[in-house]
């Protein structure tokens, strides 16, 4: 059976980072996902540290292909997802997750029936966690069942790693 969340992962150049990031994912409380890692032709150690991961979590696997950039990345990921995942998400490698994240967003979408739900981010500086400056506005209160139209706002929020799609609407699209 086909787990209801697929990840994807685009890696390049981060094991500074990656650790974390796929600790972040393990944690979820939502468990059933597959996370599909994609190499995009590292130079660094980041290929071992997926390779490492993948051996040891059977949610995790390898892809790994030549540097292609990030947009290509994320394409081969999608690309190897298993079939029937009913929703699909992004992960920036040197990102990480709240434990509940995915769960939140799954159950919205669950209760709401709608194509995509977003999630804000807080970046880390020096001083630590603030709200992304692009993301802010968007993401000042929560709201089920909305649409771009009625609110505009939500347009400034342009990045794929903070959302999780329906699969069917990210596949028809």
């Amino acid at each position: 059976m086909s787990p209801r969340l697929s990840v994807v992962v685009p890696i390049y150049n981060v094991e500074r980072y990656l650790q974390e990031c796929l600790d972040s994912i393990a944690a979820q409380t939502f468990e059933d996902f597959e996370c599909v890692l994609v190499d995009d032709g590292s130079t660094d150690g980041s290929a071992a540290i997926a390779e490492a991961y993948a051996a040891k979590d059977t949610r995790f696997r390898l892809v790994q292909q030549e540097n292609k950039g990030l947009g290509a990345a994320r394409n081969t990921g999608w690309r190897h997802l298993a079939p029937g995942t009913e929703y699909l998400t992004f992960v920036d490698s040197d990102d990480t997750l709240p434990t509940g994240a995915y769960q939140l967003m799954v159950s919205t979408l669950d209760e709401t029936g709608s194509d995509f739900v977003a999630g804000n981010a807080l970046r880390l500086r020096v001083a630590g966690l603030f709200p992304s400056h692009g993301h802010r506005r968007a993401f000042a209160e929560s709201r089920l069942r909305t649409h771009v139209r009625e609110v505009p706002g939500l347009v400034t929020d342009r990045t794929a790693w903070n959302k999780v799609y329906r699969r069917s609407f990210f596949d028809a699209a």
